[in-house]
């Protein structure tokens, strides 16, 4: 779990030079506020032939079948890691990196620690 200073914290946002920070160390971590929500860093490539996720060192890699236009490949992203985690649609939300191929999201998964929801993904 990662922890920062309450001098760095303004309104329970992550700062950017905390979240590089981030990406250089973790890709997975648990909210230290809420255990039930976890942040998932992923990088994406679109218009892959299938869809497949897999883990090199700390970092989660995505490939995507549908292309990066209008949303498509956001919406598959949410169904792809939905099916693959057992959770509703609506427990995943990409909270920075709309537009780009590295993403930030949330995962609301209660009842299960950072190496169960490891496992799953890499399952």
């Amino acid at each position: 779990m990662v922890k920062f200073n309450k001098s760095k914290k303004k309104s329970g946002k992550i700062q950017k030079k905390d979240m590089n920070d981030i990406q250089k160390t973790l890709s997975l971590y648990q909210d230290e506020d809420n255990p039930n929500l976890y942040n998932l860093i992923l990088l994406i490539k679109p218009n892959s032939r299938e869809n497949r996720l897999f883990r090199e060192g700390e970092h989660f890699y995505l490939n995507i079948s549908a292309p990066p236009v209008k949303g498509k490949a956001n919406i598959a992203i949410i169904k792809f890691l939905s099916a693959k985690l057992k959770i509703s649609k609506s427990a995943i939300r990409i909270v920075r990196g709309h537009t780009a191929s590295t993403k930030t999201l949330i995962l609301e998964i209660s009842n299960s620690s950072i190496e169960e929801v490891t496992q799953k993904l890499i399952k």
